[in-house]
């Protein structure tokens, strides 16, 4: 086996252990996308895996250092941050022609983890969700093919749905590692306190807002709706299976009330795949 298919069958592992909600999207890709896919995705989840690490601040930031040299060497060979997967990423850079940019402004992105640990405004958290996910999403369009630029508006406002929905899911983990990502100027327009989120108190007021939050969730989801031309839904399979998991996950959550609980919000394997294949045969019956 060469280097580099070593490389991809790494990333392909990885990516099926630490992303399975987006690992059930990926099956639909041909073997070429797939494996772009997962490079790309190993890449992502690494860095975010620094960020979550038990390591030290400065640890954590020398990691991620390490990183942005790898993406600013042009032969990307003499990494030692994350060397199992720097050829697959390479070569998928080079494949699909990703924009370095643009996995520069996700790295970033992981950096803010360390530096930021709230946000004062929705105008600051919305970059924030911009560079950990929706740039996510424009990188992976490039891999899945499309043909309209609108894709890429899709694209942006999809992976805001997203990152707001985890940020919905994961408040009490969130706040276990002292992190609240809902901005200020929420929490004080609906009276909760940094404490009530950090002592995972589930007041009135809390919930009040975690339903203001979800609502401003389904206004990117509906976002998307109108911005996929039909020359470009079946290259966006993948995207449009995330994009469903992903809301039925927010229906989810909030139907239970927005819980502060030990246990995280999560679906189930059969729910996941139910969504999968009903995505996939909604798409071949407007085809």
């Amino acid at each position: 086996m060469s280097t580099l298919d070593a490389s991809y069958d790494s990333c392909s592992e990885y990516t099926r252990l630490h992303a399975a909600n987006f690992h059930y999207a990926f099956r639909h890709l041909d073997f070429e996308r797939r494996r772009g896919i997962h490079a790309l995705y190993a890449f992502c989840q690494h860095a975010d895996g620094i960020v979550d690490g038990d390591s030290s601040p400065a640890e954590k930031q020398l990691r991620l250092n390490r990183l942005v040299a790898d993406l600013t060497d042009d032969t990307m060979t003499s990494g030692t941050e994350a060397a199992w997967l720097l050829p697959a990423l390479r070569d998928t850079i080079i494949r699909f022609r990703l924009p370095r940019d643009l996995l520069l402004s996700f790295l970033e992105g992981m950096r803010m983890d360390l530096e930021q640990k709230e946000f004062e405004t929705f105008a600051q958290l919305k970059d924030y969700a911009w560079r950990v996910a929706s740039v996510v999403g424009l990188l992976s369009i490039e891999i899945f093919g499309y043909c309209h630029d609108s894709v890429k508006t899709y694209a942006e406002q999809l992976g805001l749905a997203l990152q707001l929905t985890n940020i919905i899911r994961d408040v009490r983990p969130d706040a276990a590692c002292q992190r609240i990502y809902l901005p200020r100027e929420d929490l004080e327009r609906f009276g909760v306190s940094s404490e009530d989120i950090l002592n995972a108190r589930p007041t009135a007021a809390y919930q009040a807002l975690m339903r203001f939050e979800a609502d401003r969730a389904e206004e990117y989801y509906l976002a998307t709706s109108d911005l996929l031309q039909e020359e470009d839904r079946r290259t966006m399979l993948p995207s449009e299976i995330m994009k469903n998991i992903y809301h039925q996950l927010l229906r989810k959550i909030r139907k239970r009330n927005f819980p502060l609980g030990e246990n995280v919000v999560r679906l189930s394997r059969g729910t996941k795949l139910w969504i999968t294949l009903r995505t996939r045969l909604l798409l071949l019956h407007r085809v």
